[in-house]
């Protein structure tokens, strides 16, 4: 860890006042070079470098000095644009020439000063581009074809999806609905770390509206604050800890639902299905990559009504179908990916 609690306060305080996310923290980035230096790896594998930690101004500079092998997995669009880190649901297309102002400002990173978009667009475009030694990953073809569009399109970019640990999601007959309000129903279970309007938080209490007393929807990873205002027809569970246990809820659901109009992959789909349960996804950026007719079902983005209409035609679903799709994203063959391409910088 190169950074403080209050370190990371500071930055946020700076990028909610000057929306510079991204480009402080610069003690904090010095002692991550020099531990850098120190260790003198062969190559410097990036992932998400946003979250008040890093200056990229700073980071960059150095990587490109140093003529070091970088690999840079992307799990969102905040590099190539000047604030959002996604865009879908605002139908923005700045990010494709030049953002000239934010309608998503006080969206993560959130600002409630003045936007610095434009700035901050061409100081990344600066800061990422013509490093030497450089291969970005995606983990979705969506993803991959959306960084093509950028302004980091020149860099040799290469689809490799997050894996799924299949020694702890699969079919697992413990129940965890029994005794509980979901007893006897089809449990409708959908996941999130974070439950926003982008996940489909909204989509989920419409939902609940039209489906007849068969069903019952599960939401896990619900705020004290938002399991105190959530309807009483939908059933709410905090965050878990235990992956264990998630395979659980996953395995003795009816289906698990994405209402997310937002994601670079759907990681909660994969393992849903590595337990053996069809999905329902939206045809909303990379989900509808993942689910095929033999495993789930896609509907259009905001359909409630197409989302009950399929509910039927999941019981012709084989579990060893979902199990066989989720294993073409088993984490060693992923890891492999990520083993031969390192293979290929150090030759």
């Amino acid at each position: 860890r190169i950074t403080s609690p209050n370190e990371i306060r500071v930055h946020a305080f700076l990028s909610r006042i000057f929306d510079n996310s991204g480009f402080c923290s610069k003690k904090s980035t010095h002692r991550m070079i020099d531990e850098i230096e120190r260790y003198n790896p062969d190559i410097v594998h990036l992932h998400n470098i946003h979250g008040y930690y890093l200056d990229v101004d700073s980071l960059f500079k150095y990587l490109k000095q140093s003529k070091r092998n970088v690999v840079w997995t992307l799990h969102d669009c905040w590099a190539m644009t000047g604030h959002c880190s996604h865009f879908t649901m605002a139908q923005c297309e700045q990010w494709k020439t030049h953002c000239s102002h934010c309608i998503q400002k006080k969206e993560y990173p959130a600002c409630y000063g003045i936007s610095n978009a434009n700035k901050n667009f061409e100081r990344k475009k600066k800061a990422f581009r013509n490093v030497p030694n450089m291969t970005i990953v995606t983990p979705s073809q969506w993803l991959a074809d959306i960084t093509k569009q950028s302004f980091l399109k020149d860099y040799p970019i290469k689809l490799i999806p997050n894996g799924v640990d299949l020694s702890v999601f699969k079919p697992d007959s413990q129940n965890p609905y029994s005794d509980t309000a979901c007893d006897g129903k089809r449990v409708l279970l959908s996941v999130a770390t974070a439950w926003t309007d982008r996940k489909g938080y909204h989509d989920y209490i419409r939902l609940s509206k039209i489906l007849d007393d068969r069903y019952q929807i599960v939401l896990i990873g619900l705020t004290n604050k938002q399991l105190k205002i959530l309807p009483k027809d939908i059933v709410g569970v905090k965050v878990t800890n235990s992956r264990e246990e998630l395979a659980r809820y996953y395995s003795n659901a009816y289906a698990v639902l994405s209402l997310s109009k937002e994601e670079t992959m759907g990681l909660t789909v994969v393992e849903a299905l590595a337990c053996g349960t069809p999905v329902v996804v939206y045809n909303s950026t990379a989900l509808p990559e993942i689910v095929t007719v033999k495993c789930g079902r896609i509907v259009e983005c905001g359909n409630l009504n197409g989302i009950v209409k399929v509910l039927d035609e999941l019981e012709e679903i084989d579990l060893i179908d979902c199990v066989k799709r989720a294993e073409e994203y088993e984490k060693q063959k992923m890891y492999e990916e990520y083993i031969s391409l390192y293979e290929e910088h150090i030759k």
